[in-house]
C-alpha cells in the first residue's frame, strides 16, 4: 500500500465543518451542532463520549439532510474512539512495519469500541452521501470486526481471524454488501487507481452479484 494514502481522509473526520451564514433554522441547528461537537476535548474518556455526543446530536433536531448525517458521522466515529490522538498513534504503528502491512496496522489500530458504534458510523456517513468518509468508515468497521473476532498481533492475524470459520461476523454478506457501497461510492475517477479500491475492483469483478464472496476474495488478495 502506498503509505499514508488515507492521511488525507482521516484528517477530513477531525477537521471542522464550515457554515457560513446561518440562512435557515436548520442551518443554525446544524451550526449549533458542529460548535457543539467542536467544543468536545478528546480528553473525555471512551465511556462517556455517549452521553456527550447525546448532547450535540440532540441540536441537529432531528434533521436527517446529508450535511446533518455528515456530523453524525463524525460524532459516532468520535464516540467509538477515533479522535487526534488514535490517528497519531496509528500512523506512528503504521511508520514502524513493513510496506505491505501498513494498511492493514493502520485499520487494525482504528477499530472502534465495538461493531455497533462501527455499524452505526458507518450508516450515518453513508448517508451523508460524502464518498471519502464512506470509504473510510467502511475501512474501520472492516477493521473493528476483523478486531471483534479474535484479531490480534501481525496484520496477517486479523485477516486470518475474520476467514477463520467463515461465515461469522466478521466474513459476511453485510460486510460484503458494505465493500460494494464503498467502491460504487468511492473508487471512481482518479480514486479508482487506489490500491484498495483495485482488490475491491477485481473482488467484485470475479464475484457478480455474490457480496460474500466479494469479501472472501478481497481478504485473500489485498497486500494486508
Amino acid at each position: 500500500m502506498k503509505k499514508y494514502r488515507l492521511i488525507l481522509l482521516f484528517s477530513l473526520i477531525i477537521s471542522s465543518l464550515v457554515f457560513t451564514a446561518c440562512e435557515s433554522d436548520d442551518d443554525e441547528k446544524m451550526l449549533s451542532a458542529q460548535n457543539c461537537f467542536n467544543a468536545l476535548s478528546d480528553t473525555i474518556p471512551i465511556g462517556s463520549r455517549p452521553a456527550a455526543i447525546a448532547t450535540c446530536r440532540a441540536k441537529l433536531g432531528g434533521l436527517t439532510s446529508p450535511d446533518a448525517q455528515l456530523i453524525n458521522c463524525g460524532l459516532e466515529l468520535w464516540a467509538g474512539g477515533l479522535d487526534t490522538v488514535t490517528v497519531s498513534n496509528a500512523f506512528d504503528a503504521a511508520e514502524g512495519v513493513p510496506e505491505n502491512q501498513k494498511e492493514a496496522t493502520l485499520i487494525a489500530n482504528l477499530s472502534l469500541t465495538s461493531t455497533a458504534v462501527a455499524d452505526n458510523a458507518y450508516n450515518y456517513c453513508y448517508a451523508s452521501g460524502a464518498s471519502g468518509m464512506i470509504y473510510v468508515a467502511g475501512l474501520i468497521k472492516l477493521g473493528t470486526y476483523m478486531d471483534s473476532v479474535g484479531g490480534a498481533g501481525a496484520p496477517d492475524n486479523y485477516i486470518d481471524a475474520c476467514l477463520a470459520g467463515a461465515p461469522n461476523a466478521c466474513a459476511s454478506t453485510a460486510n460484503g454488501e458494505m465493500l460494494i457501497e464503498m467502491s460504487d461510492s468511492y473508487c471512481v475517477g482518479e480514486s479508482e487507481e487506489n490500491d484498495v479500491c483495485q482488490a475491491l475492483g477485481a473482488a467484485i469483478s470475479a464475484n457478480p452479484s455474490d457480496p460474500y464472496n466479494t469479501l472472501i476474495d478481497f481478504l485473500g488478495q489485498i497486500n494486508f
